[in-house]
């Protein structure tokens, strides 16, 4: 009776250090594949423009959301509304006080999705006027 239990306990302990060296694994295997999206590139343009890259190579700009943007109409007339614009840093400004913002991809796309969920409600505020 004693060697039995002995012994499952022995299996017991060898499945759960297999478990264990495959969730070593797995998140391994994630963590290399994150590791090229993280951290990003960011570069500022001539005209103070912050851009990222995540490779280094292809350059985005990261787009910011501006209440009362200006924008020319059909007509040619000039028009004041929610919109969309590449965001622009200060001249006192670097990349570096932009790092802990916009330091890695993750902190990009809450950028994009805090920017769009901004313009969704005040396009709905536009468009009731």
């Amino acid at each position: 009776m004693d060697k039995i239990l002995i012994y499952s306990l022995v299996i017991f302990y060898i499945i759960c250090m297999l478990y264990f060296i495959y969730l070593i694994y797995k998140q391994h295997k994630r963590y290399k594949k994150l590791e090229k999206y993280y951290p990003v590139h960011l570069r500022v343009t001539n005209n103070k423009i912050l851009q990222y890259s995540i490779d280094g190579k292809e350059w985005n700009y990261i787009m910011a959301f501006n209440d009362k943007m200006k924008f020319l109409n059909k007509d040619g007339k000039i028009s004041e509304g929610p919109g969309f614009v590449p965001l622009r840093i200060g001249d006192d400004q670097t990349v570096d006080d932009w790092r802990g913002c916009l330091g890695s991809l993750q902190q990009i796309h809450e950028w994009k999705r805090n920017a769009f969920e901004h313009y969704k409600s005040a396009i709905y505020k536009y468009l009731e006027n």
